[in-house]
């Protein structure tokens, strides 16, 4: 959806477009936190950060609840560490 939207692209031309597609994206995310919080409760904290979003966040009867206008998002922060190869040991 992202890659097909080109909220990049529109932002210079059509704001309101760029914006939707950005708050779709969001609203995504904040449902997806809120899945993923039993099975990856580390990912999904560190994803709250990002959206300014409580504990409550993680409450089933509100997973699909929209973030407000204007909500405020917090300082992106990587949400794993990236894993370097290991080098072969065999001969």
């Amino acid at each position: 959806y992202f890659d097909n939207t080109k909220p990049f692209q529109t932002r210079k031309t059509d704001m309101e477009a760029c914006g939707r597609a950005v708050n779709v994206c969001l609203q995504t995310v904040r449902t997806l936190t809120t899945i993923m919080a039993p099975f990856l409760p580390h990912i999904a904290s560190k994803c709250r950060d990002m959206l300014s979003l409580d504990e409550s966040a993680n409450a089933w009867d509100t997973a699909c609840n929209p973030m407000p206008d204007g909500h405020v998002l917090d300082k992106a922060q990587y949400l794993v560490q990236k894993l370097e190869p290991l080098e072969s040991t065999d001969s």
